[in-house]
Order: structure tokens, then C-alpha cells, then sequence
């Protein structure tokens, strides 16, 4: 049986450089203009900072 994984977000956030995270944040579809601001904030700042 292939192995089941889930998606570490703080770990991919910590390592991932800007490019990575905002094509992270498009595939979940967050405005443009909140990207820009977003990609060098820190993982525990995302929860509180995303209005869609």
C-alpha cells in the first residue's frame, strides 16, 4: 500500500523561498495583492492576516 502523507505547512513556510510560498498561496487561491504581503510574514501570522 503506498504511504498516506499530509502537508507540513510550517515546515514547508520555515524552508520555502518567496517565489515558493506565493505559488503556494495562488493554488489556494489568495488575492494578488495579499500575496505580496503575505510571503514574508511568519507561519503563525497567516492565520490571523488572510481575508478572503
Amino acid at each position: 500500500m503506498p504511504k498516506i502523507g499530509t502537508f507540513d505547512g510550517a515546515g514547508f513556510w520555515k524552508r520555502a523561498f518567496a517565489h515558493q510560498r506565493g505559488n503556494l498561496l495562488r493554488a489556494v487561491q489568495v488575492p494578488d495583492e495579499q500575496i505580496k504581503i503575505l510571503v514574508n510574514k511568519s507561519y503563525q501570522e497567516l492565520a490571523c492576516t488572510i481575508t478572503i
